[in-house]
């Protein structure tokens, strides 16, 4: 009798599974939308001016034509043609989230070390809130590559100005300049209730995504989103070529995974 029972049991089953077989309807098939491309210029209604910073030197400064209630931030890149491009896009990427910006125009006119460095960034984030007319609760530091450990001190509140969320992208841990602390003690004299934002490509050639990942460990109590990007290069362009050459093309689209996640990161603020 129990035999009986599983015989028929079986069949049932195999009858149900042909029936699903037979039916009309699709399998449904979820997808994340993929994100929108990232921009590759200034909104309509921004513009970019000069500004001389008292011994830092040339920066230029982007903001929309009618200033409103925003936030302001001071963007420090590597002194190469890789920093360069990222910086200028990033400044774009800021502005389409209402983020007025300052950046250094090229490098510095001597090698600095990380002390010198320091001040330079210093004196630019005291000249983007005079110019931006911000209090030190509305600025951010944004550091791309080898500028990173910079914007962490700038995070920290060792300009001398208060402490600030900031985003490394990018960041170049290793082959420092001289007197640069060491990053992980950095990270660890962050503020815990700020929001920052840490990104690490597979393919950008002068990052270690290991040690990128072990920084972020340590930034864990910082509610720090630690993005992992596909197929970006160092200049921050969508290139999985690996190839240095390629820094200055200009039909390379941006990473609109991270500029998505740039958003995310000032709407947190």
């Amino acid at each position: 009798m129990h035999a009986r029972l599983r015989l028929c049991a079986v069949i049932a089953a195999a009858l149900l599974a042909l029936t699903a077989c037979a039916s009309d309807e699709k399998t449904p098939v979820i997808t994340n939308a993929p994100p929108p491309p990232a921009p590759a210029a200034l909104p309509g209604d921004w513009s970019e001016s000069s500004l001389d910073v008292p011994t830092a030197g040339a920066a230029t400064y982007a903001a929309p034509n009618n200033p409103k209630r925003l936030r302001a931030a001071l963007i420090l890149g590597s002194p190469d043609k890789a920093g360069e491009v990222a910086a200028r896009e990033l400044a774009v990427m800021l502005a389409h989230q209402g983020v007025a910006s300052l950046r250094f125009d090229g490098p510095p006119q001597a090698q600095l070390d990380y002390q010198q460095s320091l001040d330079r960034a210093g004196r630019g984030l005291s000249a983007l809130a005079e110019k931006s007319g911000l209090g030190d609760d509305r600025l951010l530091a944004v550091g791309h590559g080898a500028a990173a450990p910079l914007a962490m001190a700038l995070g920290a509140g060792k300009s001398g100005r208060g402490q600030m969320p900031i985003a490394l992208v990018e960041p170049v841990l290793a082959r420092l300049p001289a007197g640069t602390p060491d990053p992980l003690q950095t990270a660890i004299a962050l503020p815990r209730l700020k929001h920052n934002l840490i990104s690490c490509s597979d393919a950008d050639i002068a990052v270690d995504c290991t040690a990128v990942q072990d920084l972020a460990d340590v930034m864990t109590g910082t509610h720090v989103n630690f993005v992992r990007l596909r197929g970006v290069n160092h200049a921050l362009q969508e290139d999985e070529s690996r190839d240095p050459a390629k820094y200055a093309a200009t039909d390379l689209p941006f990473s609109a995974t991270l500029n998505r996640s740039l958003g995310s990161w000032v709407s947190m603020q």
